[in-house]
């Protein structure tokens, strides 16, 4: 009569042990209902408008102490940009995410938008105090000539005529555009608005760059996407 060889205690220990985790595992789907995954967080729809922005939207633009403001004055997230009318990067975000910027989010009430204007030469300047010279009613329309007049306003032999030119153009007589760019107190305070824009917000290395998106009180990269600010926004709505 024959006997099976006994299976050394090693081996023995292993079948052990295999059988002690295939046991926990059938536990475990047991007690989870042999599901895993955690459940995703639920989306926002930011097509719906907010119903609390109600009559407090910005119909047209308004001027703020900081700047130029359209949107819901009650939204629950803030975005300024600081921006140089003579900044090619300024023109492309005025063109390519600006207009997103309000159809997405200003004109549904989730977001209160905030041009600043960051002066970097005297072009810059005369062109700063035209727009608060003509008032929040024409800001939008001397923006747009601003920006499309870009190339041409650059590389005029004065550019500092080129800024007079687009006075004119924009409604501007000769004599209100002397008076606005003499105003020593409004070219004061444009001073001092950028000053403290580059305290508050220049890059570690020191300096500032246009046009820089600030998202409610945080400052992005220089140059973001319009995916990296569109996903600043919603995790501040989320917030």
């Amino acid at each position: 009569m024959f006997s099976a060889p006994a299976l050394p205690h090693m081996v023995f220990g292993h079948i052990k042990r295999l059988f002690a985790l295939v046991a926990v595992g059938a536990c475990l789907a047991a007690c989870t209902g042999g599901e895993t995954e955690t459940e995703a967080e639920e989306p926002i729809d930011f097509s719906i408008p907010r119903e609390a922005a109600g009559t407090d939207f910005i119909e047209g633009v308004i001027k703020s102490e900081t700047g130029w403001q359209v949107g819901a004055k009650d939204a629950p997230v803030t975005v300024v940009e600081f921006g140089s009318f003579t900044c090619g990067g300024c023109a492309g975000f005025h063109a390519q995410i600006e207009p997103k910027l309000v159809e997405e989010f200003v004109k549904t009430g989730y977001v209160l938008f905030e041009f600043r204007s960051f002066t970097r030469n005297e072009p810059d300047i005369l062109a700063t105090m035209v727009a608060e010279c003509l008032g929040p009613t024409k800001f939008k329309g001397v923006k747009n000539l601003y920006f499309s007049s870009l190339q041409k306003w650059l590389s005029s032999s004065n550019p500092n005529d080129y800024v007079a030119e687009m006075a004119r153009r924009a409604g501007v007589s000769s004599a209100s555009f002397q008076r606005c760019v003499k105003n020593d107190e409004l070219r004061a305070q444009i001073a001092s608005q950028t000053q403290q824009a580059q305290t508050e917000f220049r890059d570690e290395d020191g300096y500032f760059r246009t046009p820089t998106v600030v998202v409610d009180g945080k400052k992005l990269n220089t140059g973001s996407s319009w995916d990296a600010i569109s996903n600043a926004i919603e995790r501040a709505l989320r917030s």
